[in-house]
């Protein structure tokens, strides 16, 4: 039992390397270094998620409003984004 639960873990995480995935919520985060380049507005952001091939998959989409802020941290500052996160810019 011992070796499948690690092996599910070792997959989730090379499944999920470029990304975060939220265990509350149970939703994934694109989390790679072009993030950090990403800065767009509405329609452009929302082409590029149409558009985004990442881990394999095609299915992205932008957050709501509420999903976003799922990811806060309000106890941070410059980020206030949950840990786990590895590419964040303030």
């Amino acid at each position: 039992m011992k070796k499948i639960f690690f092996s599910l873990i070792m997959l989730s995480t090379f499944v999920f390397a470029n990304s975060y995935f939220d265990n509350k919520t149970n939703l994934i985060w694109q989390d790679n270094k072009e993030v950090k380049k990403n800065k767009r507005n509405w329609e452009d952001a929302k082409s590029y998620c149409d558009n985004l091939v990442l881990n394999g998959s095609s299915r992205w989409r932008l957050p709501t409003r509420l999903e976003l802020l799922s990811i806060s941290d309000k106890s941070k500052y410059k980020p206030a984004i949950k840990d786990g996160f590895k590419n964040t810019v303030s």
